[in-house]
């Protein structure tokens, strides 16, 4: 009798430590689960920070070199209007510079597409902002980088035209390339 008595006593026994385990584990799970809802969101507090820093930094290095092509291309379009007023002071007294207009026409069509070219690179610059992954950021970047490369060319070879055209100005220059075709 005395087991029946007892066992009762014990399965209710094991039955309350057991629920009280049961509590026990449950506010474990439940402070576990918000310590990884917690890390969770810092991770995505600090992927975003640095998301927005990169995203900063790659606006910052493309307004910089937006400023200095448009600079340069400013820089080109005064040294050809210059050139031009030179030109049309040589045509008044009456010196031959069929040549050099030729090669103006030619550097002023490369300055447009230096200007082009520095434009596009400010066009994209606004797929670069609004975007919101690491990988679409790269992508942007490498394409405007390449935009960049393409447009300091375009800079670099329409102040190799100007060249050209200064060049056919000098009065010892029209000489030289005279005496170099009755040579050849």
């Amino acid at each position: 009798m005395i087991v029946f008595v007892v066992l009762p006593v014990i399965s209710l026994a094991e039955t309350a430590t057991s629920s009280a385990n049961k509590e026990k584990d449950n506010i474990i799970k439940t402070e576990i689960d918000a310590q990884k809802e917690s890390i969770k969101n810092s991770v995505q507090e600090r992927r975003q920070g640095a998301l927005d820093k990169i995203k900063e930094e790659v606006d910052r290095f493309i307004q910089n070199v937006i400023e200095r092509f448009t600079a340069a291309d400013n820089r080109l379009i005064k040294l050809a209007d210059r050139i031009d007023s030179r030109i049309e002071k040589l045509q008044t007294a009456n010196i031959s510079v069929s040549t050099s207009t030729d090669l103006m026409i030619i550097a002023r069509a490369k300055i447009n597409e230096a200007t082009t070219s520095v434009a596009s690179i400010v066009s994209k610059t606004k797929d670069v902002s609004t975007e919101t992954t690491m990988t679409t950021i790269r992508e942007e970047f490498k394409t405007i980088k390449a935009q960049i490369e393409t447009a300091k060319e375009k800079i670099k070879i329409a102040h190799a035209a100007l060249v050209d055209v200064v060049n056919s100005l000098k009065p010892g220059q029209n000489k030289m390339d005279k005496e170099n075709k009755v040579t050849n």
